[in-house]
């Protein structure tokens, strides 16, 4: 078995992913393939990862508005 890639946390990174799912919502199905919230290492993107899914597991677009609307 190989070992795992050690990846270097950039906060860039992040963001961008969070932004991009946050710009184009129906996104979030391809990008839950690949991407779990313990993946990320500020525990507030995680936070708002998880709200992201959240709403889409509710049958909704993630959407900037939505989102808040759940975390409120």
């Amino acid at each position: 078995m190989s070992e795992p890639i050690a990846i270097e946390y950039d906060e860039r990174t992040e963001a961008y992913l969070l932004g991009g799912i946050l710009s184009e919502p129906a996104k979030v199905w391809a990008v839950r393939q690949l991407v779990r919230s313990t993946d990320f290492a500020d525990m507030r993107n995680a936070a708002l990862y998880d709200a992201i899914c959240a709403v889409a597991d509710g049958g909704k677009l993630p959407t900037v508005i939505g989102v808040t609307d759940h975390l409120l």
